[in-house]
């Protein structure tokens, strides 16, 4: 678990039991009657691709995604949630990323933040979290470069960008160093044949998984290009910006418990009685003013001012 400004949580996580541990784990100071989070998911029940559709329009969009939805869950579409973000829309394709999961998943995510008054304002993979800390230090500008994102034992993230659209997106599941090799250079390869991009500026790696020193070896050798190291990658300070690359977020399906919003409305009926009352007291004070000064008004006649005035003249000729 992180911290990010303005107290805002995140949690990067690989499963409903590793959030309610490190939940469970948190200092007193740091709950709140309420708190609010942004959840960084490992879970391989949650899913991203990349995709290129022909003949799709922004109106017809979602239904097509609905079906690579379902193909590949291969569960009913009212069971499946995913959000989607276009780069390009060129002569009616359109070419962007999902992610996807289902909606017994991430339910039980928002159950465990529930359970424990914690209100969920970005949830997303934590290959996009990582890429959009990378993008925080490296604006696109036209270069066509890669990304390898080793910060993850046993899973690496290839993604290929062409200036500000992201074309390719891959996670990739090893359990060697070759086996990793071989899935990234074909994902590459894969990549250059469906865009535009042939050559790659550069390939950008961050994180210190084994192996990872023969991949890039590898790469450097058959694509012919540089290879630069990012070092330091901070999700939290990242994800909590107002303005990011990905706008992907699946807490757009979090909608409060019974038992949260009667928790909420309980709150917000005690401060309306509280400025109710706030606001009788400060009447009764105004009145009681207003009538102590009206009496005031009247407390003295034109002779008593007159004869006040005499005797101040008197005073002053002493």
């Amino acid at each position: 678990m992180l911290n990010a400004p303005q107290d805002i949580l995140t949690f990067i996580v690989s499963s409903t039991e590793d959030l309610a541990k490190q939940i469970e784990a948190m200092r007193p100071g740091q709950r709140k009657a309420f708190s609010y989070a942004n959840l960084v998911l490992c879970d391989p029940n949650v899913l991203t691709y990349s995709f290129a559709l022909p003949d799709t329009t922004r109106a017809n969009i979602r239904a097509k995604l609905n079906q690579e939805a379902v193909q590949l869950w291969s569960l009913p579409l009212g069971e499946i949630i995913f959000d989607h973000q276009v780069f390009s829309a060129i002569d009616n394709a359109m070419a962007g990323i999902f992610i996807c999961t289902t909606r017994k998943v991430l339910n039980e995510y928002f159950h465990v933040l529930d359970k424990n008054k914690i209100i969920p304002l970005k949830v997303t993979l934590h290959s996009l979290a990582s890429l959009e800390a990378f993008l925080q230090h490296h604006q696109p500008n036209g270069q066509k470069f890669c990304t390898l994102d080793f910060s993850r034992a046993g899973k690496i993230t290839v993604s290929v960008f062409n200036g500000a659209q992201c074309d390719f997106i891959r996670e990739i599941a090893y359990e060697n160093a070759g086996e990793a090799k071989n899935e990234i250079v074909q994902s590459l390869r894969s990549a250059c044949a469906k865009s535009h991009i042939k050559q790659f500026d550069c390939v950008y790696h961050f994180g210190e998984a084994a192996g990872k020193d023969e991949i890039l070896v590898e790469i450097e050798q058959i694509f012919q290009t540089k290879i630069e190291a990012e070092r330091s990658i901070d999700i939290a300070g990242a994800i909590v910006k107002s303005e990011t690359f990905f706008t992907l977020n699946l807490a757009r399906y979090y909608s409060l418990s019974l038992k949260k919003r009667d928790q909420i409305f309980k709150i917000m009926r005690a401060m309306a009685v509280t400025g109710l009352c706030v606001w009788g007291i400060l009447v009764m004070v105004m009145f009681v003013n207003l009538r102590t000064m009206y009496k005031l008004k009247f407390s003295f006649t034109s002779a008593d001012y007159e004869k006040a005035q005499a005797l101040q003249k008197q005073i002053e000729s002493q």
